[in-house]
């Protein structure tokens, strides 16, 4: 996984996901790993949001979306 790097309000990513696009990204990643049968570990590190409940929720996409294909 690529991590929250990527979000709109990072200021180091600077790549500007919104929460949809993040989810978008992990449902492409994580659905193939579950088509190939690829064993998934998760780390949650990172994220540089002004607002540190933005990059926990910035994380809250890749949480949904492996509790629901894996």
């Amino acid at each position: 996984m690529a991590g929250v790097d990527p979000y709109r309000g990072d200021r180091l990513g600077r790549l500007k996901l919104t929460l949809e696009g993040l989810k978008r990204r992990d449902e492409l990643v994580l659905g193939l790993y579950c088509k190939w049968s690829i064993r998934v570990v998760a780390t949650f590190t990172g994220g540089y949001a002004a607002d540190l409940d933005d990059t926990v929720e910035a994380h809250c996409p890749t949480v949904r979306v492996a509790r629901a294909l894996l």
